[in-house]
């Protein structure tokens, strides 16, 4: 969503699953990246290892972090430009500015926000329509998790869902066709999908008393472990 809002013409993207995959594609002598996004709540701690690497290949590609709550709309653009100009040692990312305030506007937009900050009171994210909760004979196993973690109707929904498939692996297709994810094409779906698998993440690990596991078992495959 926010790459159709900030799109220029011949600008291309691609979504990694996870930071590893990013740092292929860094290392890859023919990547062409131009800016790097990422989540906020999951790689918070992360970024100085993506900045070294890039340092160490004499590359200064300026990294955003989407979704820090300390940052106010009206101060994410200066602090973009201070952490990379900082990190890098130099002073020409003023230039970026137009792409950074368009980048600032677009992180405005009501559905990116719903997806970026959601909580239980936001509701669901309008362009989807979302199948109740599953109910399950362990139903007592999710319900204190939910109410403990404040979990958003559509994040639980996912949750009830894996829950249902703990014993099998899960293709994300299945994932979007479940929650009746509907986008332009097939890749804005699996983007979806994901989002919503790491927004599921973070409500498990931000409970240290959840047993709760969400286990990438291959390229495009999910399993939900009980432990």
């Amino acid at each position: 969503m926010l790459y159709r809002r900030v799109y220029n013409g011949g600008d291309k993207f691609s979504f990694f699953e996870d930071g590893l995959s990013l740092i292929r594609e860094v290392l890859n002598e023919k990547n062409e990246i131009s800016i790097i996004f990422m989540d906020y709540d999951l790689y918070k701690g992360f970024t100085d290892v993506i900045y070294d690497i890039l340092r160490s290949k004499n590359l200064k590609i300026p990294i955003i972090l989407i979704g820090d709550p300390k940052r106010k709309c009206s101060e994410r653009m200066n602090f973009w430009l201070a952490i990379n100009e900082f990190q890098y040692d130099i002073q020409t990312l003023h230039l970026m500015t137009p792409l950074f305030k368009k980048i600032t506007e677009a992180l405005e937009c009501t559905e990116i926000k719903k997806l970026i900050f959601e909580t239980e009171k936001s509701g669901d994210i309008p362009s989807m329509e979302l199948s109740p909760p599953v109910k399950t004979a362990r139903k007592n196993v999710l319900e204190p998790f939910r109410k403990d973690a404040n979990l958003p109707p559509s994040i639980y929904n996912l949750l009830a869902f894996l829950f249902k498939r703990r014993c099998h692996e899960v293709s994300v297709d299945e994932i979007a066709r479940y929650m009746n994810i509907n986008g332009s094409d097939e890749k804005s779906r699996k983007n979806a999908v994901y989002a919503y698998i790491a927004k599921l993440r973070k409500c498990i690990d931000g409970n240290p008393r959840c047993s709760l596991e969400v286990l990438r078992t291959r390229r495009g495959y999910y399993k939900l472990v009980v432990q």
